[in-house]
């Protein structure tokens, strides 16, 4: 009865949701780290960017003539 008295059980209750709130959060970050392929390079950035403009620019020549 001293141990829910004192507080020890909500201390361990949040203990329990740190630890599971790390392992999720360490998860997110290797699960991360493995789609790095998935992102966009700056070259990459900037070619589909520059098609891009031209689907626009096409696109507005054909509304404009």
């Amino acid at each position: 009865m001293d141990l829910l008295k004192g507080g020890y059980f909500e201390l361990l209750i949040a203990g329990i949701i740190f630890f599971a709130l790390q392992v999720w959060w360490i998860s997110m970050v290797v699960r991360n780290g493995i789609r790095q392929d998935k992102i966009m390079m700056p070259n990459q950035i900037e070619e589909f960017r520059s098609r891009l403009e031209e689907a626009f620019s096409q696109k507005r020549n054909r509304r404009s003539g």
